[in-house]
């Protein structure tokens, strides 16, 4: 079992191609353990398959992986990584999309308190995809300090801008969809901002 696992593991860290799927689909219906942490060289560093995959950017292994049952939110030792954690901090793009779409959290911290979003360089729909919806319902309440502050207007920008970015990230990611009736809820909350702001005196020269 020990030998079977090793060579899952170093399949994993390919990159993809038509020889690694085929030692793939034999390992797996081999009846490895998909979700076998090993030792990683000399370091004290555990990892299962998903993660090495995760690691070089594999994103058809991870999906294999996953129809294979790996557990998607698995945690490196003692690091405490997951796939996406590790497809993220290496401008895996293609890979991050995979695990997302599969319902990878993007709230879980790594053991430096980390979210995947944070060791992220790149930008666009990706790191929207990788934005926790906490994340952004932080932002929302941002916005309604401002308005309690009475920056009304501020708070009415901050706030539709954050409302796009949830409207944005329920197409990327719809397996974490912010629910309609929040939905709703944010837009009448906008219609009210946008009243309280016409009411408002016009700021002097």
């Amino acid at each position: 079992p020990q030998q079977r696992a090793d060579a899952l593991h170093a399949v994993c860290s390919k990159p993809d191609g038509a020889a690694k799927t085929e030692q793939l689909t034999v390992l797996l219906h081999g009846r490895c353990d998909v979700n076998a942490l090993v030792p990683m060289g000399q370091s004290q560093l555990t990892a299962a398959p998903i993660h090495l995959a995760a690691l070089s950017g594999s994103a058809q292994t991870i999906q294999l992986l996953l129809q294979h049952r790996a557990q998607i939110d698995a945690v490196t030792s003692p690091c405490g990584r997951t796939a996406i954690h590790l497809a993220a901090h290496s401008g895996h793009d293609q890979a991050v999309r995979v695990l997302v779409g599969a319902g990878a959290s993007t709230e879980i911290r790594n053991g430096a308190g980390q979210l995947a979003m944070e060791t992220w360089t790149g930008d666009g729909d990706v790191a929207l995809m990788l934005t926790p919806r906490s994340a952004l319902h932080s932002q929302l309440e941002q916005a309604r300090l401002l308005r309690s502050a009475g920056q009304v207007g501020q708070a009415k920008d901050f706030f539709k801008d954050t409302l796009g970015q949830i409207l944005s990230r329920n197409k990327l990611c719809p397996n974490d969809a912010e629910p309609q009736a929040s939905l709703i809820a944010l837009m009448d909350e906008v219609e009210a901002l946008n009243a309280e702001a016409l009411r408002a005196p016009t700021p002097q020269p």
